[in-house]
């Protein structure tokens, strides 16, 4: 009750703090932060996964932070009105905020304060620094306890969010669903139990329902039309969708799945005979995440993490899309698309990629392997150079600057050294001047 209390203490005082409270602006007066912490206000625009963008202003005695927020993003309110599989979707990714907890940032996780990409990616809107700027930092059990009441509120309008967080969980009285969701102990066990009813959704949804793309429900229309006068053409055309889309649109929902779980090497091989390019961008977000994942290349735990950070859902997606064909062995449009790009780190490694295959072709005579071989090491190596050329002159200008910096101190102790010469002098002849009187 008093960790609640705590909380609810915690939102009232960022409320406090702000002047013009608006839904896609915050204002923080500088007379909250030390001086010695100003220089940190930076990282509350600093893009990041799990908050929405923002830009920093600094005014004279204040910060305000205005966020972007566009149609693209979804209130949690909205998602109460979605169908229990897509809210139990949404409600599951909600989950992946727990890696926040690790940071420095700090957030309110409550209804308000939360958005969903169309991706139903969880974004949080205000954030704070551990120990420098509100909200006070969550713990693993205040987590766990708003998480469930985020989960209750979706389903059961009679609640608030708030009674429930200010110690009417416990005491709630609600479905078989929200008691479940209340005695479960751990973060672990509550994503367990969601992705079991995610599954439990999913399926009750496609045994009473039937999904299919806009696009696709007008080409249905037509066909059904047609069909008295066409019925030959038109159980052609049934077959190819159903070959074809459904089955395409059952592998990336299996795909799905397995990512959910954190199953990467099971998203591999579900998505291994699906053609990248006719597939839309959050399915290559998740295929581009698990193959990087799975380090397949062998990168070091520095340059994956790299790579994972660069890869998001709102990627280029052709980026995402070179990942697709990489792991699927097309080397030569990875490298195309790299090129296009401009990524000298991902052309390197496509560039790799396309080498080693020369050398285990064993349908390639000697020649043109050698020619082959030739021709993408010499693009390898031309690429390595520029690089180590790029690097030598940032060296050298570093070490220019580090010179210029020594003769500029050097010459301003020789100019400390001869007017301290010169007061000497002139205090000796004064003193002698005294003596002569």
């Amino acid at each position: 009750m008093a960790k609640n209390k705590a909380e609810e203490r915690n939102e009232q005082d960022v409320i406090k703090e702000t002047k013009h409270e608006r839904e896609d602006m915050r204002e923080i007066p500088k007379s909250s932060i030390k001086d010695e912490h100003y220089h940190l206000m930076y990282l509350l625009e600093q893009q990041d996964n799990a908050f929405l963008n923002a830009r920093l202003t600094e005014l004279r005695d204040s910060y305000q932070i205005h966020y972007d927020l566009s149609q693209h993003h979804t209130p949690f309110s909205e998602i109460k009105t979605f169908p229990k599989n897509e809210k139990m979707r949404y409600l599951l990714n909600i989950a992946k905020l727990e890696d926040v907890l690790k940071t420095r940032y700090t957030f309110i996780l409550s209804p308000q304060e939360l958005f969903f990409t169309k991706d139903g990616l969880p974004l949080l809107k205000t954030r704070g620094l551990k120990n420098i700027v509100e909200p006070l930092a969550l713990s693993d059990e205040e987590f766990l306890t708003r998480y469930k009441a985020l989960i209750i509120t979706a389903f059961n309008d009679k609640v608030t969010f708030d009674s429930l967080v200010e110690g009417n969980l416990e005491l709630h009285k609600g479905t078989p669903f929200e008691k479940k969701i209340i005695d479960i102990a751990t973060l672990d066990e509550l994503k367990a139990f969601l992705v079991e009813q995610f599954d439990k959704q999913q399926s009750d949804y496609r045994r009473n329902f039937s999904y299919v793309k806009r696009r696709n429900f007008t080409i249905f229309k037509a066909i059904a039309i047609t069909m008295s006068v066409i019925g030959v053409i038109l159980l052609a055309i049934l077959a190819y969708l159903y070959f074809s889309v459904m089955k395409n649109n059952a592998q990336i929902e299996k795909g799905y799945k397995s990512y959910v779980k954190s199953n990467y090497t099971q998203v591999l091989n579900d998505y291994d005979d699906l053609n990248g390019k006719n597939l839309d961008k959050e399915a290559l977000y998740i295929y581009a995440k698990s193959y990087v994942e799975t380090n397949k290349q062998g990168l070091e735990k520095d340059k994956k993490e790299n790579l994972l950070n660069n890869i998001t859902p709102n990627s280029n997606k052709d980026y995402l899309l070179y990942w697709m064909e990489l792991g699927q062995g097309d080397y030569d449009e990875a490298l195309n698309i790299a090129t296009y790009l401009d990524d000298n780190d991902i052309t390197k490694l496509a560039l790799i990629n396309k080498l080693n295959s020369i050398k285990n072709n064993a349908n390639l005579s000697n020649d043109k392997r050698s020619e082959e071989t030739k021709k993408y090491n010499d693009k390898l190596q031309d690429i390595l150079e520029k690089e180590k050329q790029a690097k030598e002159e940032s060296s050298k200008e570093k070490e220019e600057a580090a010179k210029k910096k020594d003769e500029k101190i050097k010459q301003q102790e020789e100019n400390e050294k001869k007017q301290k010469e010169q007061a000497q002098k002139d205090k000796q002849k004064r003193q002698e001047a005294e003596r002569k009187k």
